[in-house]
């Protein structure tokens, strides 16, 4: 969730000096969706759709907010801050496909790498490279990156090291970090693309509401469950009515109004 919130913050606040998202997701539908094949159910549209209902009135109720505000894809479009994207391809429960579909859609300068493992992997030595060669360049750091961090205590073991050796896709600049493991040396901050150091706009802080405050969830009963699914299903029938209706609306010709002859 941190990467997700930084991506929906982001276009409210340009000045971030630059961000790292690390297997993020597009929105919460689709990470529902790609968790129940995961799992192996396969669950029909409208009763998936019925299951989110119910837990979106659920948390509307308990936290006061919406899930379906949790779509990152709909704010990056709107972001210019520098970003550094990473996913683990094997990753099976945020799907990289959740990172590619960002990636595509963001407006800001932006790079990808993808790294071998799961979603919970060790992330290997060239990657903690690439975040501290663009912190380096975005923060606009006087200094070398030798000097942000200890580069010899970032091997990570062995067998994750050479998972990682795979070739990136064509979208990715992990190709100064590769070289530079196969040379035992640390890439220097020049060596990843220019595009990355673009300098942080005046930082100005902004104030929000801090009076929202959540209520305890309070355990409740299977009738009150029941009740939760009916209303669910009551109002994803309303929407899906209202929806049709729109739909309908602008579909129909605009009515002229003819002046009658007196």
């Amino acid at each position: 969730m941190g990467a997700v919130t930084a991506l929906l913050h982001g276009d409210r606040d340009p000045s971030i000096a630059g961000m790292v998202i690390d297997s993020a997701f597009q929105d919460m539908r689709t990470l529902a969706t790609d968790l129940a094949q995961q799992l192996g159910f396969r669950i029909p549209g409208l009763m998936l759709s019925a299951v989110l209902a119910m837990l979106r009135l659920s948390v509307k109720s308990r936290a006061h907010f919406d899930i379906f505000d949790l779509e990152p894809i709909a704010h990056v479009d709107q972001t210019y801050i520098p970003a550094l994207f990473t996913a683990a391809r094997g990753d099976t429960f945020i799907n990289p496909r959740n990172t590619d579909a960002l990636f595509e859609k963001y407006a800001g300068d932006k790079n990808l790498v993808k790294v071998g493992g799961n979603h919970n992997t060790t992330r290997p030595k060239f990657l903690m490279h690439s975040i501290a060669i663009f912190f380096v360049n975005t923060l606009g750091c006087e200094t070398t990156v030798d000097a942000v961090l200890d580069l010899n205590d970032l091997s990570p073991p062995a067998e994750q090291e050479d998972a990682t050796e795979d070739q990136n896709d064509s979208r990715t600049s992990t190709d100064p970090s590769d070289s530079a493991e196969a040379n035992n040396s640390p890439p220097r901050a020049g060596d990843l693309s220019n595009g990355l150091s673009m300098p942080s706009p005046p930082r100005e802080h902004i104030q929000f509401d801090s009076d929202r405050l959540i209520e305890a969830a309070v355990p409740f009963s299977c009738f009150e469950e029941d009740r939760m699914v009916e209303e669910a299903l009551e109002q994803s029938m309303k929407e899906s009515l209202v929806d049709d209706k729109e739909r309908r609306n602008e579909d129909m010709p605009p009515i002229r109004k003819e002046k009658s002859a007196l």
